[in-house]
């Protein structure tokens, strides 16, 4: 393999793991969601405060 070859296969391997990172980043939740699952007062809150927003307008 040449240096054109070795950059391109770099370069290919650096765009593939930055979409897995992207697409890891995007479907895993974060901590706050998980806890406003398991907590129904939590739960409540988030609710109450959409209906607020949702009032605002």
């Amino acid at each position: 393999m040449d240096a054109a070859e070795v950059t391109m296969v770099t370069v290919v391997f650096a765009v593939v793991v930055l979409v897995l990172a992207l697409y890891w980043l995007h479907t895993v939740p974060t901590p706050q969601l998980l806890r406003v699952r398991r907590d129904p007062s939590l739960r409540q809150r988030a609710a109450a405060g959409r209906r607020a927003a949702e009032y605002d307008r």
